[in-house]
C-alpha cells in the first residue's frame, strides 16, 4: 500500500503562527467590508423607499383630485367624437365621390343660380345622401325658379324649400333661404 506525503517548504514557525493570524484578519476585514456595503445599500434602500412613499402619495392625491375624473370623462368624448367626425367624413367623401366628383353636375347648379341666386353654402348630409344649399335671392319668385331648374337636373331624385325667411338690407328686401336636394 503506498502513503502519501505532504511536503511543506515553509519553516515550521511560520507555518503555525502568521498563516492563522492571516486568515483571522483577512476574515475581520472581510466582514467589516460586508458590514460596510450592507450599510451602504441599507441607506440607498431606506432612501429610495422614502421617495417612492412620497411618489405614491402624490399620485393618490392625483386620483383623488376630483376633475381628474371629469377630465376622463371629456378625454373619452373627445375620442367618441373623433370617431364621429372619422366615419360622418368617411360617408361625405363617397357622397362626394359618387355624386359631386363631376364638375358638369356643380356647373349645372352654378349656372341654374345664375341671375337668380347667390349661394352662401353648399354642405353635404352623409346621412340622407343629400345637398344642402343655402343662398339669398331678391324675391321669392327667383328662389322658385332656381328650384324648379334644380328639379330639372338628372342627379337629384327630390328637391325642399327647407326654408325661406324675408329679411330688410340696405338695399332693400333679401330672402334667406335653404333648399334640400336629394341624390338619386
Amino acid at each position: 500500500m503506498t502513503t502519501m506525503r505532504q511536503i511543506n517548504l515553509l519553516p515550521e514557525e511560520v507555518k503555525h503562527t502568521e498563516i492563522g493570524r492571516i486568515n483571522k484578519n483577512v476574515i475581520i476585514v472581510g466582514i467589516g467590508l460586508i458590514f460596510l456595503a450592507m450599510t451602504l445599500v441599507h441607506f440607498s434602500l431606506v432612501h429610495r423607499v422614502t421617495a417612492l412613499k412620497k411618489t405614491l402619495k402624490q399620485l393618490n392625491a392625483v386620483k383623488g383630485y376630483p376633475g381628474l375624473g371629469q377630465l376622463q370623462k371629456e378625454a373619452v368624448a373627445i375620442e367618441k367624437e373623433k370617431a364621429r367626425y372619422a366615419s360622418e367624413n368617411k360617408a361625405l367623401i363617397d357622397i362626394m365621390a359618387k355624386h359631386l366628383a363631376s364638375a358638369p353636375l356643380l356647373k349645372s347648379i352654378s349656372d341654374a343660380a345664375y341671375g337668380r341666386v347667390w349661394f352662401t353654402a353648399l354642405a353635404v348630409d352623409p346621412q340622407k345622401e343629400g345637398l344642402r344649399i343655402t343662398g339669398r335671392a331678391f324675391n321669392t319668385e327667383l328662389v322658385s325658379e332656381f328650384m324648379l331648374e334644380l328639379k330639372k337636373m338628372a342627379s337629384f331624385k327630390k328637391i325642399d324649400l327647407a326654408s325661406m325667411e324675408k329679411q330688410e338690407s340696405a338695399d332693400g328686401e333679401e330672402i334667406n333661404f335653404a333648399i334640400n336636394c336629394e341624390f338619386k
